[in-house]
């Protein structure tokens, strides 16, 4: 049965880090469906590992260029209700190709776990954005590894940034969650804020094969949203004129902006939550909205609630859309690591 609880903010996380420290650098080509070995950097040591994969689910990927920068950083959380000590956590750039052929670039935050949770960005944002760097020190330090990374078009990855897009960017996933089964890791869940809720909720109807999915202020009514950002006469011009060049300060693109076509418009408004959210059947998942929230109304977490068999819902009063506030940020986040991390 669907719950909702109103929660009031609590005292902020303290997490304290000392500086990072560089240690091994290696890369490798591997297919992810040859049995090829992955190279991968040894938690304590900075050594080359070996970790084999032949899995054959979904949408193919290419043969793919994993390229590793690793760190140590020494963490501990201060907390009593998140005290786990972390005493190595390793954070790994890694890039990896999707069947188009574009390079993803994501961050593998590695505890040693079996078990890994996959964060996702919003509209136009990057794998440092929002506060996934936070989560994902969160979720270390409850002994669960991350990876987040950029979806494709957006921050360092390659590829065209695309409004709409949800369908791709669940597909970037998919690819996201072979990669971490290639280094011999169980993705339990997944996490998007915003847009990147949309995705996970966009995943979990498709897929249905993560255990925990956390929506944080996702959208259900993607045909409303749009001409705030965009103006009145957008779907005119569209019409007309069948490309629009958008200059956005928020998506990194050259001069010239990026373009909105009528087809990824039509995408974006045709794109149905309603049923999505109707075909999740295996997957948990906990939608956090924020009350305050200005970009998308906590309505919409309501109808995630309807429609979603096996669901939560928890509006955090006084939060905003990006939760601003250091301790709704806290609230939010304590709230995604416990249902994250739960058995």
């Amino acid at each position: 049965m669907p719950t909702t609880a109103h929660l009031q903010p609590r005292s902020l996380i303290g997490v304290k880090t000392v500086k990072d420290r560089k240690v091994h650098i290696t890369h490798t080509d591997f297919n992810l469906y040859s049995s090829t070995p992955a190279v991968c950097v040894n938690r304590r040591h900075g050594n080359a590992s070996l970790k084999i994969s032949s899995r054959n689910t979904g949408p193919r990927l290419a043969s793919s260029r994993l390229q590793l920068h690793s760190r140590r950083s020494r963490s501990r959380n201060t907390t009593s209700d998140m005290s786990t000590d972390t005493s190595t956590t390793e954070e790994c750039k890694i890039s990896f190709k999707k069947s188009s052929g574009d390079l993803l670039s994501g961050i593998l935050v590695d505890v040693g776990s079996c078990e890994a949770a996959i964060l996702c960005h919003g509209y136009a944002d990057t794998k440092n954005g929002f506060h996934l760097p936070a989560l994902a020190q969160a979720l270390a330090a409850k002994g669960c590894s991350t990876f987040r990374f950029d979806f494709t078009g957006n921050g360092e990855s390659e590829g065209r940034f695309r409004y709409g897009n949800y369908a791709a960017e669940a597909e970037d996933v998919w690819c996201a969650k072979e990669l971490l089964h290639s280094r011999g890791k169980t993705v339990k869940a997944i996490l998007g804020h915003s847009k990147g809720g949309d995705t996970v909720i966009t995943y979990a109807g498709t897929y249905d094969d993560i255990p925990k999915v956390v929506n944080v202020s996702g959208r259900f009514h993607l045909e409303r949203g749009i001409t705030p950002r965009f103006g009145k006469d957008i779907f005119d011009r569209l019409k007309k004129e069948k490309t629009i060049q958008v200059k956005d300060a928020t998506v990194t693109t050259g001069p010239d902006g990026w373009t909105l076509t009528q087809e990824d418009m039509h995408e974006r408004v045709s794109h149905d939550m309603c049923k999505l959210s109707n075909a999740i059947k295996k997957s948990s998942v906990l939608t956090i909205h924020g009350g305050a929230d200005k970009t998308i109304p906590f309505a919409d977490a309501h109808e995630f609630a309807k429609h979603i068999q096996n669901h939560q819902l928890t509006v955090i009063d006084g939060a905003s859309h990006n939760y601003d506030k250091p301790e709704h940020a806290q609230q939010m986040i304590q709230l995604a690591v416990d249902f994250m991390t739960a058995a």
